[in-house]
Order: structure tokens, then C-alpha cells, then sequence
């Protein structure tokens, strides 16, 4: 587990410094312009099950850092999160991390919805008013997987 958890936070500080220093993703990956054709908006719907803070905020900077390199290669991304299991404990507002708390923002900046999973919360005896601000609750987060898909976003499982 603290492999996967150390791995996740080095993919992320990789991606995050190609990024910051202005690395652009169709220059650096031609492919991408292959794949990505003609597309104007990229719909994408993300899961977060991890248990620990430093592994969900390693995921949601992952999905942060897909939103700014399809920015810069003229593509619009439209990304939802659904917290699912574990991870939603790392949304209570007393216990949240720092790390957490700065991808969120960056993720609403970005106009990511972000949406936590009622059932989870209930397992886990969670209030839905001692999260952090800017999640919405939706009732059943494999529903919600389901109605974004259902509405053109593709599914991308955890990493």
C-alpha cells in the first residue's frame, strides 16, 4: 500500500512539474492530436476510493493535470468526480489535508463537479454538513457513474 501510495504521489509531482514549466502535451505527444482528432470538449466521469489523504489528493491531481494538458491542446475538458468508499472521509472539513483541500480548489476552478456518494457517507456515520464546501451529495455514486454516462461522459476507473 505505501508503494501505490508513494507511486501516486510521484506520477502526480511529475505530471504537475511538466505542467508548471509550460510542457505542451501536443508537442511533447503527437499522438495526442491523433487520438484526440477534431475534438472540441473531452467528457470524462473519475472515481475516488482511495482511503488515505495523500493517495486521493495523488488522484484528483492526476485528473487536474488531464484538464490542463487538454486546455493547451485546444480541448475542452467536462470532468465529474464521484467519492466513493473510503475516500470519503478525506472530505470532512475537520479532517481533510491541506493537499486535499488545494486540489479541490483547483478542481473547482476548473469547473470540475464534484459529487460524494450519500451511501458511503452513511456507512462510514458521516453528516453530509461536516464536509468541505463545494461537494455536492448525491444519493448512490455508482447511479451517478452511471447517469453521467448515460448523459456522453466516458468512465475513466481509479488509478
Amino acid at each position: 500500500m505505501k508503494i501505490l501510495h508513494h507511486l501516486a504521489i510521484l506520477v502526480s509531482t511529475v505530471c504537475w512539474f511538466g505542467t508548471a514549466l509550460g510542457a505542451e502535451a501536443d508537442t511533447a505527444y503527437p499522438g495526442d492530436r491523433m487520438t484526440l482528432a477534431d475534438a472540441r470538449a473531452l467528457k470524462g466521469v473519475f472515481t475516488v476510493n482511495a482511503a488515505d489523504g495523500a493517495s486521493v489528493a495523488g488522484n484528483l491531481a492526476g485528473i487536474r493535470d488531464m484538464g490542463v494538458s487538454l486546455r493547451k491542446q485546444g480541448v475542452t475538458p467536462e470532468f465529474a468526480v464521484v467519492f466513493m468508499g473510503p475516500a470519503v472521509r478525506q472530505l470532512v472539513r475537520a479532517d481533510v489535508t491541506p493537499e486535499v483541500v488545494e486540489v479541490l480548489t483547483q478542481l473547482r476552478n476548473q469547473k470540475v463537479e464534484l459529487n460524494v456518494c450519500s451511501v458511503a457517507l452513511g456507512a462510514a456515520g458521516i453528516d453530509a454538513g461536516d464536509l468541505v464546501e463545494g461537494v455536492r451529495v448525491v444519493g448512490d455514486g455508482l447511479i451517478a457513474v452511471l447517469a453521467y454516462q448515460q448523459r456522453g461522459y466516458g468512465y475513466a476507473p481509479p488509478f
